[in-house]
Order: C-alpha cells, then structure tokens, then sequence
C-alpha cells in the first residue's frame, strides 16, 4: 500500500513531528511506500484565488499546485492526516488544502438534483489529530 501522508505544524520539534516520524517509521517496517508532504516546509499556499474557483465553473484548468496534489493523490492508496487541534479547528493551511485540492470535479461531484458523488479511490484514510 502506497501512502500520502500530510503534516500540518510549523514547529519542527512539535509533538505532531514526532508523530508523523514514528509514522513514517511504521510505514518503513512494513516496507511500505510513502510520500510526505509537510504543508509548512513545502510552503503550501492555501489561499483559494482565480483559477482555484474553475472547478465550480466546470470551465478552465485549476492551478498548476493543485494538480500537482492531485496527482500526488491518484498514485496512493491512503492518506494519512498529522496536525494540531487549533481553536477546535485545523490549521487554515489544512483547511486551504483540503478546500484546493478536494476539489469537484476530482475529489467529489454533485449531480444537478443536489445528490452528492465520491470520486477518490483511497482504500484508507488515517487522520491523526492533538490538541497541543
């Protein structure tokens, strides 16, 4: 099984570092592939703006970073969530990725009489969340 795992904490000696690395550690005794994506170090821009707004035009291409999380996301089997609990919510830079790259017409659809589609093909979705 192939995993996506996402890290959303600024801090590099956060206890959601040490979680995402016994994580990875996991992942390596199983033999298991695995990209990483830390939100923060990969300065991931999670402001929704002009082209991002296409996928609910069903007109135009979404941004060349979206497509490139996306296509991150077709070649996994799992995604794995690590961030912090921040005012009850995720981090914004969290919010803004699942609010980019969940995008309709990709990660879901709905049909003209208001009924909701899933389009991921993910076997499995580990979210990991601490209140620290």
């Amino acid at each position: 099984m192939k995993w996506y795992v996402l890290l959303a904490h600024p801090n590099p000696g956060s206890f959601n570092h040490v979680v995402c690395q016994t994580c990875l550690n996991g992942l390596n005794k199983a033999g298991a592939a695995y990209i990483l994506n830390d939100l923060y170090a990969s300065n991931f821009n999670p402001i929704m703006a002009g082209e991002d707004f296409n996928q609910f035009l069903n007109s135009g291409d979404l941004p060349e970073d979206v497509l490139a999380e996306q296509e991150k996301i077709d070649g996994v089997d799992a995604l794995a969530l690590i961030y912090p609990v921040w005012w009850n919510e995720a981090p914004a830079i969290l919010k803004g990725w699942f609010d980019r790259v969940l995008s309709k017409g990709w990660a879901y659809d709905i049909s003209t009489t208001g009924n909701f589609k899933a389009l991921l093909n993910l076997k499995k979705v580990e979210i990991k969340f601490y209140s620290m």
